[in-house]
């Protein structure tokens, strides 16, 4: 399973944020979960068969997103 770590994730509204955004561009089927862990970081589990180009969008949306940085 592949995943992404993002900065600045601190609670659960996070998780629904990211999740709405990857809805909003048809994303939401790549991911398996999302946890936020200590310290503001939280991980995002993604589909082994995504797409580099998927992946990469969904990095730039999270990225988008304000205060989150991704890893």
């Amino acid at each position: 399973m592949k995943q992404l770590t993002v900065h600045g994730m601190h609670c659960e509204s996070c998780k629904k944020l990211i999740m709405m955004e990857l809805e909003e561009n048809s994303l939401d089927q790549s991911v398996e979960s999302i946890e936020v862990g200590d310290d503001q970081v939280g991980i995002v589990y993604l589909k082994d068969s995504i797409s580099d180009i998927d992946l990469q969008k969904i990095k730039t949306i999270i990225a988008g997103i304000d205060e989150y940085t991704v890893d």
